[in-house]
């Protein structure tokens, strides 16, 4: 069975810099210690193969954008996570 390095290294360079990226935020905003990088390239990844996630979209009157995602993953440590 291949592990995520592995996965990973198979994919776009834009689509590891997107992980990448995502990683060092969590670790900027000190939760590098809570999610490893292979953590977030899994519910990522989960998540643009699984696509079961509730999304809301909305326009405020003076233009602002507004976007609500509700993650609902029901796999186990990925219950409570809100982004």
């Amino acid at each position: 069975m291949a592990s995520v390095a592995q996965v990973g290294a198979k994919l776009s360079a834009e689509y590891q810099a997107e992980i990448k990226g995502l990683h060092d935020t969590v670790v900027k905003l000190g939760y590098g210690g809570h999610c490893t990088h292979g953590q977030l390239f899994f519910m990522q990844f989960y998540d643009e193969a699984d696509n079961a996630c509730t999304s809301i979209v909305a326009e405020h009157t003076n233009g602002t954008i507004f976007h609500a995602r509700n993650l609902d993953y029901g796999l186990p440590g990925l219950e409570n996570i809100t982004a």
